[in-house]
């Protein structure tokens, strides 16, 4: 009989912090006079929303989560003024849930006003908390002085403890691949200051961090971290290492000399246009070939406005320098043209991959490259690298489960980064 083995999730320092803080919490509320059966929960419940991992993230919430109180405070003490000033409204309850639905559409209105639409579901959420009790609140302004004071409490206490490092152990024989796609958008975009920030963090504590990327160097991801950079970068679909201190391609696997003229010709029979992609004396050069149609010059024009990169006219300077073929079609006619190469890739020397084509919706991208052009094989020829050095080291690859959604996944994959390098001391597997 086979048993199953359950590994249960290992405390991490996020949730040693908020269990700090809400211990802090209830203690100050303690200190302050409170006794059970009348404490506040708003200063726990804030350190929990205002905890997060870094302390420029845990400021954003706690700003957020005071200014969506502020709201939802001020207008509920002026409904609670209101309704305890004019009897009229206690024996309509009609007229009561009007005036709490008015209050509503003026809390959210108030957080478009300011610009901070996020605040509004916590701005109404405390509004409604405030004025639902009516009338059985004896005292509406003490209650509110009160709330304000617990998130200001709640707030302080989870930036101060975020501040606070939990002692840490580095386990420095690790290299970390990421793809460039699981923290920023696309490679049209920037990844956010954020994320920038957090990279940063670990490579100036010496993590080794190898990038990975579909692309050349030039369309990295992240183009604000490129000083910061350390290691060699697999680019080109796993077909070139790229070593950013150097500016030089450490390694790259070209087509064959063959498939590159069988290939040529087998696209230009069809009348099929494409472009040859070439590192030639470090640098990558792009040669068009065929008559270039309109969905195609949008993509070049775009393209083209990097410094980073040449386009060239005529023939390819050295077919032996070919890396790989990129042919832009609609995203309709991909299949047919994917039909049409398919005899020269399955010859088992060359591989395809279609990918959509990044900043045009229509358009896919067919990328032919040499059947020895892979992620897990460049990967390989850097470990064999640094093996030479560093006979312990090892290769932990990274990835989001869902790929980039937003920032948040990007932060939360460089925290899974940081644990595995810096785990907390007492924390340790």
């Amino acid at each position: 009989m086979i048993r199953k083995v359950v590994r249960l999730p290992r405390i991490g320092e996020r949730i040693v912090k908020t269990a700090v803080a809400v211990f802090i919490c209830l203690v100050i509320n303690h200190l302050r006079g409170f006794r059970a059966g009348e404490m506040s929960s708003e200063a726990a419940i804030t350190a929990v929303i205002c905890m997060q991992p870094y302390v420029s993230t845990a400021r954003e919430y706690a700003i957020s989560r005071f200014i969506a109180t502020l709201i939802g405070t001020v207008w509920g003490l002026g409904l609670l003024v209101i309704l305890y000033s004019s009897p009229f409204f206690a024996s309509h309850y009609i007229l009561i849930y009007l005036l709490i639905a008015l209050g509503v559409l003026l809390c959210i209105h108030s957080t478009l006003v300011i610009r901070m639409p996020d605040t509004s579901s916590l701005a109404v959420i405390i509004f409604i908390g405030m004025v639902i009790a009516f009338p059985n609140i004896a005292n509406p302004i003490p209650d509110t002085i009160n709330r304000m004071a617990d998130i200001l409490i709640g707030t302080a206490v989870a930036i101060i403890v975020n501040i606070i490092e939990l002692p840490r152990i580095v386990d420095p024989n690790q290299i970390f691949f990421i793809n460039t796609s699981d923290l920023s958008p696309g490679y049209l975009s920037q990844a956010s200051p954020s994320v920038i920030f957090a990279l940063h963090r670990l490579i100036a504590d010496k993590a080794m961090i190898c990038l990975q990327s579909r692309h050349a160097p030039a369309f990295l991801s992240l183009p604000s971290s490129e000083g910061n950079i350390k290691m060699p970068m697999i680019v080109m679909d796993g077909a070139a290492i790229f070593d950013p201190e150097d500016n030089r391609y450490i390694w790259v696997e070209h087509i064959s000399l063959e498939d590159v003229e069988k290939l040529a010709k087998t696209l230009e029979g069809y009348g099929i246009s494409y472009s040859v992609y070439t590192i030639h004396r470090q640098r990558v050069n792009i040669f068009h070939m065929g008559e270039i149609r309109p969905e195609e010059q949008i993509v070049y024009d775009r393209m083209k406005r990097s410094p980073y990169r040449s386009y060239l006219d005529g023939e390819v300077y050295d077919p032996s320098e070919v890396v790989y073929f990129k042919i832009i079609v609609n995203k309709a006619d991909a299949e047919a043209v994917e039909k049409t190469v398919r005899n020269v890739v399955e010859s088992g020397s060359l591989r395809m991959a279609l990918y959509p084509q990044d900043g045009a919706k229509d358009l896919a991208a067919l990328y032919i490259y040499s059947a020895f052009a892979e992620m897990e094989r460049a990967r390989k020829y850097l470990m064999d690298f640094y093996h030479e050095d560093y006979p312990d080291m090892r290769a932990v690859i990274m990835s989001s489960a869902h790929g980039y959604r937003d920032e948040r996944d990007a932060m939360h994959l460089l925290r899974k980064v940081r644990d595995l390098y810096k785990p907390v001391k007492f924390l340790k597997e």
